[in-house]
């Protein structure tokens, strides 16, 4: 990592990556070892601008930071000080999210974004969140001088060379923005109440931008919107955790809750639903409005309910795919159930 030529330093990306994510590794490897391999991408990430294969680094450190975590499970830091010495969870978030902001192409920033997602604190919402937010929105993790943050170019009834390219265009932003809307559930997860209650309504008004774009953005805007609600995707959650752990992302922010802000993201959810064409779209839309219906407080539940209810019906009839129908079913029994044992 620290040669003059970037072909080695690539290969040395490529060795730690892989040393990293053989099985058993964390075993055989000692707490300072892992500790001096996280330093040492740590500080190639942090020395001159992007060079070709850096981005084969980004993965590594989540990885060093599992086998740190399975060192510790095991009484490594009593056994072995040195472990002690890994870097923190918020200088790996801070150097990953410098890159996705630097980065050379789409793919390059998509990559830092993913692995910052997996190693984000308590203090990531707060501390990265805007650029995230960026980045859902815009597919750009870039910061313009006196800018807000544009969204991402719309189709419109434009001529057809300027559709294509609009449309390549969106496609090209894709894999960003997907990135950063999984980053955010994962920052909404780790934060506490009081940093998601003053996220809350920029998150919302980010899902339902997302929401109306290609089917892959779509489907992690969707995963956004039921993790605010408390139902995170188990790619966000601890290992082991089972899909129906609503409590997983914590007590609603309290932004959340007014009749205004569901009836927004009974919209989104409802037009998922509704979604011809892509049969993820559709299932994300169960699920987040799963998480509606389960995390909006009493007051505004019994007008949910039946909405929800009538959506899933109306759903339940245009689905052609089974295993989707069965989700919708199982979903409307679910709603159903939890408005008949309420006064």
């Amino acid at each position: 990592l620290q040669s003059p030529t970037w072909a080695m330093r690539r290969q040395g990306a490529l060795v730690i990556r892989e040393l990293a994510s053989v099985e058993g590794a964390s075993s055989a490897l000692k707490g300072k070892a892992i500790g001096d391999l996280a330093t040492g991408v740590l500080q190639a990430l942090g020395s001159g601008r992007p060079w070709e294969g850096r981005d084969e680094l980004f993965p590594a450190l989540p990885l060093l930071l599992r086998l740190a975590s399975a060192e510790d499970s095991h009484g490594g830091v009593e056994q072995d000080p040195a472990l002690k010495a890994m870097p923190a969870r918020a200088l790996m978030a801070d150097a990953l999210m410098v890159e996705a902001s630097r980065g050379p192409t789409p793919d390059y920033a998509a990559a830092a974004l993913q692995a910052a997602g997996e190693v984000l604190d308590a203090t990531a919402l707060d501390t990265h969140g805007a650029t995230l937010l960026r980045a859902a929105r815009t597919g750009s993790a870039k910061a313009t001088a006196g800018e807000d943050t544009a969204p991402a170019p719309k189709l419109t009834s434009a001529g057809a060379a300027d559709l294509e390219s609009a449309r390549t265009a969106r496609r090209a932003q894709a894999p960003v923005r997907c990135a950063a809307s999984r980053a955010l559930a994962r920052a909404w997860v780790a934060a506490p109440l009081a940093s998601r209650s003053g996220w809350a309504e920029r998150i919302l008004a980010a899902a339902e931008e997302c929401a109306v774009a290609d089917w892959d953005v779509r489907v992690r805007a969707l995963e956004l919107l039921a993790a605010a609600y408390g139902l995170p995707p188990l790619a966000v959650l601890p290992p082991g955790t089972s899909d129906g752990d609503e409590a997983s992302s914590g007590e609603l922010a309290p932004p959340l809750a007014g009749a205004a802000a569901v009836q927004l993201a009974l919209a989104v959810c409802t037009s998922a639903l509704e979604d011809g064409k892509f049969v993820e779209v559709r299932k994300a839309g169960v699920r987040s409005l799963r998480a509606l219906v389960a995390g909006t407080p009493a007051a505004h539940r019994g007008p949910l309910k039946t909405a929800a209810i009538q959506a899933l019906d109306e759903a339940v009839a245009r689905e052609k795919d089974s295993a989707t129908s069965v989700l919708l079913t199982t979903a409307r029994a679910e709603v159903e159930a939890a408005a008949s044992q309420e006064p």
